[in-house]
């Protein structure tokens, strides 16, 4: 058994696989609601979901926690058709997801191409940066089973640096921007070195990877471009230790 009720009545289930950094204080977390094994991303009715919601401090969440819920309000608006609006007290911790049915999960889902996930309406919209058009896309949370190892590396400016990583799916060549937020201090702008040196190394020895992947909110690079949906890495998974948490 995954979980077990703590609402009488009908109740959506939801395992956490990505939990994503935003601009200080703020986070992004969505899962797989275990009965039609589709992603989900929680959102306020207002405001956004914080750093304190996280269970380090207190609050339900941490990859491959077990939310249980009662039902919400979705509010797909393309690519974002997993929005899925909910009061925080209408969710709690169940439990914790067991690493083998964690990776396993992720298996089922998980796709080897990124329009598969996306859509045909992701393109590249620099060297190697993709993504779709305002409100464009069939999606915008998924996961990747990559086949080719992909290199972690820290780009971005000195004073504000950012981990990217370059992967295939055997047909787009993708460097994209990591929003780990395992990979990043409580400021969600300082790396943590030894974190990102042990998942240099982990890619460098895994024997199973899955991106959880996400398209961003509409936003243009430059002022004289138009906004887009800019694919990130929303998450790092690996067969050895499905299970990486905050704590």
């Amino acid at each position: 058994m995954w979980l077990f009720d703590i609402f009488k009545g009908r109740t959506v289930q939801v395992v956490i696989n990505h939990l994503t950094r935003m601009e200080p204080g703020r986070i992004c977390v969505a899962g797989l609601e275990l009965a039609a094994a589709r992603h989900l991303r929680l959102v306020l009715p207002r405001g956004s979901l914080r750093v304190d919601h996280l269970a380090r401090y207190g609050g339900p969440f941490d990859m491959g926690h077990i939310i249980v819920c009662r039902p919400g309000r979705p509010k797909p608006t393309p690519p974002h058709v997993e929005d899925y609006v909910l009061p925080l007290e209408r969710l709690r911790l169940a439990g914790v997801a067991a690493p083998a049915e964690f990776w396993d999960l992720l298996l089922r889902i998980s796709k080897t191409r990124l329009q598969e996930i996306f859509g045909e309406t992701l393109g590249r919209l620099g060297a190697s940066s993709y993504g779709t058009a305002a409100g464009q896309g069939q999606a915008s949370l998924g996961c990747l089973r990559l086949k080719k190892r992909p290199e972690l590396y820290v780009g971005g400016r000195p004073e504000r640096p950012q981990v990217r990583l370059r992967f295939t799916d055997g047909e787009l060549q993708v460097d994209a921007p990591v929003s780990d937020l395992r990979l990043y201090g409580e400021n969600h702008y300082s790396l943590l070195p030894q974190q990102v040196a042990a998942t240099q190394e982990k890619l460098r020895t895994s024997r199973g990877v899955i991106l959880s992947l996400g398209l961003s909110r509409a936003f243009a690079a430059t002022p004289e471009r138009p906004a887009v949906h800019w694919l990130q890495v929303n998450n790092l998974h690996f067969l050895e230790e499905p299970l990486w948490r905050l704590g």
